[in-house]
């Protein structure tokens, strides 16, 4: 339970509309344990009448009227605490959903690297809905069912004693038999959620890519996935079940034999003159409050036991701590100036190989800086230590002559722009996809950027042109149309450095010469970092450096290296410029 009372340490503004709820639930629950003994007064006035005995017609009309009041009462106090209830529920579920989102949005990359976005999504949106569905339930009934349950064994022993101790010994043998059954299953429950998240895994990660699914016929292998850890959550739960239908079977079985020696007791006791016929239906209905909140109580137990397995795995988003986390002393950075890596070598958490050894170089001012080699030489790497995605593993990034963490990771990205090689789109309009970067920014503003990066062209022929929808993930639009909202989107932020990753990578040639003259325009008098692999694209940098086995293998302009007889920058440019050679 200790994962329960975490997790409702983020709902302590709710605490007190809980209590009423609570509260009200008593209340309702005395003004049931009340009730029997109108019944019990009727029907011994009722047989004394039988047996020719006086008896007091306007006692039995009290009696009938008192217990209507009571069930008036009663249903007018449900209807508050369903009320009440749903609005603890939707309050608890929007602040724990607020607060799980607000967490995500402030862990690092190699969080949702490790984690398939289908699981993560499993515990932000369904486990937060059985666990406020959970608090709404305690709220509500526990208190009520255990209180319930109280009472009927109290009267019960007015009634007869022994009666009394026989029940209450069945509801401690209930409870006592609910300790190991939660022992076993909690475990099963436990990997039963694992394989929910992971089936969630396989299918936001297919409908996700879709596209390349089809285009290689990888619906069997991704059904298999999906089905294999569907069967393994069916089978956990079918071993699971087997445990508590055991659990079932005992409670049945002590709650039987219990009831029939309690009846017997009270019914003895009628038959010998020292119970009336009034409690024998007291006893009853006593008895029947007791199983019906007994068996509720269990599945209660068993949910709470559910409930704790998955704040468990809520309480692992909300307290997990970001890899790359702001200083005690960090300022917002007001102006970008100068960047140095000196020394810096880098590999992922968990991964021993380094993608980056000893990287050194320094961008002035208004600098323009190219990453130049093959794949997986650490080019995107750069950019993302840049953007504070990570710590380097040694070495120090300086920005103006200042360690980097000196600074927020805030206004660190709030000066750069980025326009990545996969250009991420939210399934809204081109306009608020372009707001992104400044959200501020008005209809004016998106149209300039979007003329200087030459988007405008396409969204003006769009039936809704600024005002149409996207699709997931931009799928309604080209690889170029989309590259082009993104370099659009990274003109509107006006930044003082541009990241450039394989930016005009799916442009058509045409396309490529308009928006290369807005980034021309845009990169003026700024710095920018420049990967890609057309070398045409980088020809006029100030610095190029060549990487190669995660190194800094040469640096200089495009003429210097161009000229550079052997240098791996020579042989790219040429292979380019004059096509590859048939041996």
């Amino acid at each position: 339970m200790q994962n329960v009372f975490k997790v409702l340490g983020y709902v302590k503004h709710i605490w007190r509309q809980i209590a009423l709820v609570a509260a009200i639930s008593i209340f309702t629950t005395a003004l049931s344990a009340i009730q029997p003994y109108g019944y019990k007064l009727i029907v011994d006035e009722l047989v004394k009448t039988a047996s020719n005995h006086r008896t007091d017609s306007k006692l039995i009309w009290l009696a009938i009227g008192a217990l209507l009041v009571l069930r008036v009462v009663s249903s007018i106090a449900n209807y508050f605490s369903s009320l009440l209830g749903n609005r603890v529920y939707s309050q608890v579920f929007i602040s724990l959903r607020d607060s799980v989102f607000r967490r995500l949005t402030t862990l690092s990359l190699d969080y949702f690297e490790k984690n398939r976005t289908g699981e993560i999504m499993q515990r932000a949106s369904g486990n937060v809905a059985e666990l406020a569905n959970w608090v709404y339930s305690t709220a509500d009934g526990f208190l009520s069912m255990n209180l319930t349950i109280i009472f009927a064994l109290v009267l019960i022993f007015v009634v007869d004693w022994r009666a009394g101790i026989v029940m209450s010994i069945a509801v401690a043998l209930f409870m006592a038999q609910q300790v190991p059954t939660l022992r076993q299953t909690r475990p099963m429950g436990k990997k039963s959620r694992e394989e929910m998240e992971r089936a969630g895994g396989y299918l936001q990660e297919t409908i996700t890519h879709i596209h390349t699914v089809r285009s290689f016929g990888g619906e069997p292998g991704a059904i298999a996935n999906h089905l294999e850890a569907i069967k393994s959550w069916r089978q956990l739960q079918y071993d699971r079940l087997v445990i508590l239908q055991r659990s079932i079977l005992f409670r049945q079985l002590t709650n039987s034999v219990a009831i029939i020696i309690t009846f017997g007791i009270i019914t003895l006791g009628a038959l010998n003159g020292t119970h009336t016929a009034g409690d024998i239906l007291l006893v009853s209905l006593y008895l029947q409050q007791i199983t019906q909140n007994i068996w509720s109580l269990g599945r209660f137990i068993v949910q709470t036991n559910e409930i704790d397995i998955t704040a468990e795995r809520i309480v692992g988003m909300l307290e997990i701590k970001p890899t790359v986390v702001d200083g005690p002393d960090a300022r917002e950075l007001t102006e970008l100036k100068t960047i140095m890596f000196k020394d810096v070598s880098f590999h992922y958490p968990g991964k021993r190989r380094k993608v980056l050894q000893n990287i050194n170089f320094q961008i002035d001012p208004g600098q323009s800086l190219a990453l130049v080699g093959p794949s997986g030489t650490g080019k995107t790497t750069i950019t993302k230590l840049l953007l504070r995605f990570y710590e380097p593993t040694d070495g120090e990034i300086l920005i103006n002559d200042e360690p980097i963490r000196n600074f927020t990771q805030d206004s660190i990205r709030e000066k750069m722009g980025v326009v990545m090689q996969d250009v991420a789109l939210f399934n809204d309009t081109v306009e608020a996809n372009l707001k992104l970067a400044q959200p501020e920014a008005t209809h004016a503003d998106v149209i300039r950027a979007a003329e200087q990066a030459h988007a405008n062209v396409f969204i003006e022929k769009l039936p809704e042109k600024y005002k149409a929808l996207v699709g997931e993930r931009g799928v309604k639009l080209s690889g170029g149309e989309k590259q082009r909202v993104a370099i659009a989107r990274a003109i509107l932020k006006n930044p003082q450095l541009i990241i450039l990753d394989e930016a005009t990578s799916a442009l058509d040639s045409e396309s490529e010469h308009h928006v290369q003259a807005g980034l021309s325009e845009l990169m003026e008098g700024r710095s920018s970092v420049i990967i890609a692999h057309r070398l045409s694209t980088v020809m006029k940098a100030d610095q190029i450096l060549v990487l190669k086995d995660n190194k800094i293998v040469e640096r200089g302009t495009h003429t210097d290296l161009a000229d550079k007889s052997g240098g791996l920058y020579a042989k790219l440019f040429k292979l380019q410029t004059e096509g590859f050679v048939k041996a």
